[in-house]
């Protein structure tokens, strides 16, 4: 009976402990910025307009969101091809690729912006990683997709 007891305990304390909360590990592509990509390219006051499209049964969207949030300021941060100062700079959440290209334009020409990313964060599907051997171990994770659209406010010179 106390071997049954000292089991069902072992065996408790490793389901609470298995109970995880979002963490974050960053993995950094090598090379030159893709949205400069290297050339000597000024795109003037860049306005940077992140969304995010997770499921509705989302773990935690506001950890991953501000998350999220934090390393597009770090990936910004001294962008080489153009500034983020006034009028530009990183904008809060909303839901900005539901509003037409040309109402985005005017609003930010006005404003004074010359660059419009706009970058739109999905998460893809989780993955679950077990092994088969005592105890039994698992680990599950998630990846983000990015998709960027860029926007020239400018009217393009010939």
């Amino acid at each position: 009976m106390k071997v049954i007891c000292l089991f069902s305990i072992i065996i408790l304390a490793s389901l609470i402990a298995g109970c995880t909360s979002t963490s974050m590990k960053i993995y950094r592509a090598a090379g030159k910025s893709t949205i400069c990509d290297g050339k000597n390219v000024s795109l003037g006051h860049i306005v940077v307009l992140p969304e995010t499209a997770w499921r509705s049964d989302q773990k935690e969207p506001a950890k991953r969101g501000s998350m999220a949030l934090e390393e597009i300021e770090n990936a910004f941060q001294g962008f080489p091809c153009g500034s983020l100062s006034a009028p530009g700079g990183i904008r809060k959440y909303s839901s900005w690729s539901s509003q037409p290209e040309s109402e985005l334009l005017k609003q930010f020409s006005i404003e004074g912006v010359d660059t419009i990313i706009l970058l739109r964060i999905e998460e893809l599907t989780p993955y679950i990683f077990f092994t088969f051997s005592l105890p039994i171990l698992w680990a599950g994770s998630n990846e983000a997709d990015f998709r960027i659209r860029i926007l020239s406010v400018k009217p393009a010179m010939y």
